[in-house]
């Protein structure tokens, strides 16, 4: 789509025409830890965007802050989705550890907050097209189902279950024919580090098996970071 030129500065931006054989997507970053003004972060985000006017806009986890009971997430909860559902486009949750770690006296419910999350923003694993691409959004905080821990810095709890890889099988399968394949996930386990001994070698050789996935797009780490092609 070609761009609006001018020579006068201070104005609002016009967004281009959008073109039917191209489109533009947004990835808003992990916004928890911060001071509870990040929320002023978003909202301005969300005008951006809708300034901006792309096709649609894409998360990586860590929706809200999350590790407490059901009271505090579902107000949190709540809160994140009237500052995002103020977007003139479609956006797509991705699960992190704050939107699905409970913490809080007595026992954690089963799968901690994954009910909460799948009863409010979607599934936990999912995928779609548009245009000419697919998107697939991965769990990476599966933990361990058996004794219902999660954790990021422990092998065992960092693995992904057949369950979800045969969904990845699936997914891969169905985008076959899109020009380019994007995948989002929370924790961006090729890096190594706590990571470490997780089965990503097997996610990752899927995706290059695929031969059209493009890009994979996580969160958690809190700062820009480019891996490169692999």
């Amino acid at each position: 789509a070609s761009t609006i030129m001018t020579t006068r500065t201070d104005a609002q931006v016009i967004p281009p025409l959008k073109a039917e054989d191209v489109f533009h997507f947004i990835v808003y970053g992990d916004r928890t830890g911060g001071v509870p003004a990040g929320l002023k972060v978003l909202e301005q985000a969300v005008e951006d965007s809708n300034l901006l006017d792309p096709d649609l806009v894409m998360t990586v986890g860590d929706l809200i802050q999350g590790y407490n009971q059901e009271p505090e997430w579902l107000e949190q909860m709540a809160e994140y989705q009237e500052i995002m559902n103020r977007l003139k486009m479609r956006w797509f949750p991705v699960a992190g550890n704050h939107d699905v770690y409970w913490r809080g006296q007595g026992a954690a419910p089963a799968g901690q907050h994954e009910a909460n999350y799948e009863k409010h923003f979607g599934p936990l694993w999912y995928s779609f097209s548009h245009k000419n691409a697919g998107f697939i959004v991965l769990f990476s905080d599966e933990g361990d189902a058996a004794t219902n821990r999660k954790g990021f810095n422990e092998a065992a709890l960092q693995m992904m279950s057949d369950a979800q890889l045969e969904f990845l099988d699936k997914a891969l399968k169905e985008l076959s024919g899109q020009d380019h394949v994007f995948v989002f996930l929370h924790h961006p386990r090729w890096i190594g580090g706590g990571y470490t001994g997780s089965n990503w070698n097997l996610v990752h050789q899927k995706l290059v098996a695929a031969g059209n996935v493009s890009a994979v797009f996580a969160g958690h780490i809190h700062h820009m970071r480019y891996d490169g092609p692999t």
